[in-house]
């Protein structure tokens, strides 16, 4: 796995997942940022992740509205879009280590850019630690995902019905 870290892609979004269901940013992979052309691309690159995420979350809501997907299916589509919504959220946050930071990083002067680049993991690891400690830290993401998902049309009973299908663990028997 060259291209990707594997606690960082593969099990710190399954530990959200299992947790409620939040849609975290994963996919952390390593970048060579000295092969792009400048600081343009370098914003570019860290934008991709958010924009997959919003493309992600147009693709569910045409099945969702044009697809035949009703019921169960209807619901996971829902909830998944909720996913992506909560992955957009987080991933713009300016904070180093999300791709929110990479957008704006070229604003910094070089030695400020080297230093949070340096930091960033760290400070990416704080911020899981203070929202596993801390989950009330996410509401306003989660009113903003929410939000992103009313205004594409997701239903937010069809998301109540999906999280709960999710998380069976939770359900009463």
């Amino acid at each position: 796995m060259r291209y990707a870290n594997p606690f960082l892609s593969i099990v710190i979004p399954l530990l959200f997942l299992a947790m409620g269901g939040i849609g975290f940013p994963g996919g952390a992979v390593y970048v060579n940022i000295n092969a792009l052309r400048g600081a343009g691309w370098r914003a570019a690159v860290s934008a991709a992740g958010p924009a997959m995420n919003l493309l992600f979350l147009a693709a569910i809501t045409l099945v969702i509205h044009f697809g035949d997907a009703g019921g169960t299916l209807r619901s996971a589509l829902a909830f998944l879009g909720l996913l992506q919504a909560t992955a957009f959220v987080l991933n713009l946050l300016p904070i180093p280590g999300l791709d929110g930071f990479g957008v704006i990083q070229s604003l910094f002067p070089k030695g400020e850019q080297a230093a949070m680049a340096q930091i960033g993991r760290f400070i990416s690891m704080a911020f899981f630690v203070v929202v596993i400690s801390a989950p009330q830290v996410l509401q306003p993401i989660w009113e903003v995902a929410l939000t992103l998902c009313n205004y594409v049309g997701i239903d937010r009973g069809d998301i109540a019905d999906g999280s709960a299908l999710f998380q069976f663990w939770h359900s009463n028997p």
